[in-house]
């Protein structure tokens, strides 16, 4: 898994009018929580922070919290939550989440299709049954994804979750038998019928003539 750092300071000003005032300065409110730790307030660079989260293009990553408080020590985590004024488009507030590195954790990580199927060149479509998969392990040893060749799928072919390539010290918790990618032929159409068509006379009627 990605790991970066991410500075954060103290906050000591609460409520709408604050956050309000610290947005105005450049900074987003935030605030670190995890098991058997007491809440941190934190007040994080907006520009920074972006820069980040654009970096990681919604990838999890490990976080290397550099907290500039006094008593209060740096921390990995996992970004929790992000706000997002949805009028600006700028951050509001951030969540982060305490981790160990040498216990395990449970995240959602995309499927990463590469190649082209050998059906879709005989008029197949590809459907995408399962987009993310859950796995378990600890935090560094989780890919970012997970990548699925579908080039060998024809048509009426599936590749169902048993077939994905996981690292040994990661667990899959998904049932092996789940559908990941499938090839369906493709559907036809059925012509319509012409105008000339559609004027055939009936069997054992006879054309009228002009006379």
């Amino acid at each position: 898994m990605i790991q970066v750092d991410v500075a954060a300071s103290g906050r000591n000003e609460f409520g709408k009018g604050a956050a309000r005032r610290m947005r105005q300065k450049g900074f987003a409110p935030a605030i670190l929580y995890g098991v058997q730790i007491e809440a941190v307030p934190l007040k994080i660079n907006i520009k920074e922070v972006t820069k980040t989260l654009i970096d990681l293009q919604r990838q999890h990553a490990v976080i290397n919290l550099k907290i500039d408080e006094d008593n209060v020590k740096d921390r990995y985590v996992m970004l929790k939550e992000v706000q997002v004024d949805p009028v600006h488009d700028t951050l509001k507030h951030l969540d982060f989440y305490a981790i160990s590195l040498d216990k395990p954790v449970t995240l959602k990580v995309p499927l990463k299709f590469v190649g082209k199927a050998a059906g879709l060149e005989l008029g197949g479509d590809m459907i995408v049954g399962l987009g993310e998969v859950s796995l378990k392990g600890l935090p560094l040893d989780i890919p970012s994804f997970i990548e699925v060749d579908v080039t060998e799928l024809n048509i009426n072919d599936k590749l169902t979750c048993a077939a994905l390539v996981i690292p040994e010290n990661i667990t899959l918790l998904e049932d092996d038998n789940r559908v990941c990618v499938s090839i369906y032929a493709g559907i036809v159409a059925e012509p319509e019928e012409t105008a000339e068509e559609e004027a055939t006379p009936v069997e054992g009627e006879e054309e009228q003539t002009a006379e």
